[in-house]
């Protein structure tokens, strides 16, 4: 496994851009990545523990969605920058895997993104609260369950998208994170109908506020979405020594 950044150009090789990092050494992003993958298994397992038998009910929630999707995200992640460590496998391999990481990365960052502000600006009282009144040691492994779901899974798709240099698709991009977010929609009600009851309080699907913050949290998706194309972008034009490239040339895929 290589641990050292190769340099961008105009002619570099689909794939480059998984091997480099921005303002730290690729070999930090490395096992950024490892501890991040390593960290996304440890979630899945801790909460299938917990919650057996009842861990279906848990894929209506959309905490569950983004985990699970950094987790995978981290594992295609790794299994690229072993598979394809060679730059000239990368000329003629992998670019179907490529492009499935690229528009991951800012799904998930987009998901993620929306889960930490809405859980901790929204919810967080009421469900502490609710763990909290648990018989110990029940209690502490709720709050702490929930700490790593909504703060640490976040903040590993966050530090990856910060400190990697893998660019954007503002299109396909805004796509994605829409199509995304309109399918949970649909599977968040299909749970409320299934489970008797709101997945998430506010979101009942019985008043006009249920519409007030889907918006809301369509907006929130969206202006991760694009406060990480801009980050892209501007890494991409301040690259010392090269040509600002055009919006069309910001993805590789």
């Amino acid at each position: 496994m290589i641990l050292k950044e190769d340099l961008i150009d105009a002619n570099s090789t689909p794939g480059d851009e998984i091997f480099q990092a921005w303002k730290v050494p690729y070999k930090k992003l490395f096992y950024l990545r490892w501890i991040a993958c390593s960290y996304g298994l440890f979630g899945v397992l801790y909460m299938w523990w917990l919650e057996w038998p009842l861990i279906g009910k848990q894929l209506f929630f959309m905490t569950i969605w983004g985990h699970d999707l950094t987790f995978i995200y981290f594992i295609l992640m790794l299994v690229y920058m072993y598979k394809y460590e060679s730059k000239e496998k990368r000329e003629t391999q992998g670019h179907v895997l490529l492009k499935f990481i690229t528009l991951m990365s800012q799904i998930v960052f987009s998901l993620e993104c929306v889960i930490m502000i809405f859980f901790w600006s929204v919810l967080a009282a009421d469900i502490m609260k609710t763990n909290a009144a648990r018989p110990f040691p029940l209690n502490v492994e709720f709050i702490f369950l929930n700490v790593i779901l909504h703060a640490v899974s976040p903040l590993c798709i966050i530090l990856e998208v910060v400190f990697n240099k893998i660019p954007f698709d503002r299109r396909r991009g805004a796509i994605a994170v829409t199509v995304v977010m309109a399918v949970y929609s649909v599977w968040n009600f299909i749970g409320t109908k299934v489970l008797g009851k709101p997945i998430y309080k506010p979101i009942d699907w019985s008043s006009p506020l249920t519409v007030v913050f889907l918006l809301i949290a369509y907006a929130l998706g969206m202006a991760a979405f694009f406060s990480g194309h801009w980050l892209q972008k501007r890494k991409l034009e301040n690259e010392k020594g090269h040509d600002v490239l055009p919006e069309d040339s910001l993805t590789s895929v």
